[in-house]
């Protein structure tokens, strides 16, 4: 998250030229960041989630919250068709 968001301000939208037709005219879609290529999507799928091993110790109610959320973050890719 920006300092700016943090704050409560809301951003000016920065608006992208589109490569694809069908995305030119939509300002929604221009306003999103780059379409990544693909290593930078492995990049961002391969980060590893925040864990603490003191939480191992935990009551169970506790622990159970602190796999939760381990798991809301995980994302698991399938294998592609070929």
């Amino acid at each position: 998250m920006t300092e700016e968001l943090q704050r409560g301000v809301i951003p000016l939208a920065r608006y992208h030229e589109q490569q694809l037709p069908e995305y030119q005219d939509n300002p929604l879609i221009s306003a999103l960041p780059p379409i990544p290529d693909l290593q930078e999507v492995v990049g961002l799928m391969q980060q590893l989630p925040s864990f603490e091993p003191q939480e191992a110790l935990l009551d169970g109610r506790l622990r159970a919250h602190a796999i939760a959320r381990l798991l809301h973050g995980f994302f698991q890719p399938l294998s592609c068709c070929r």
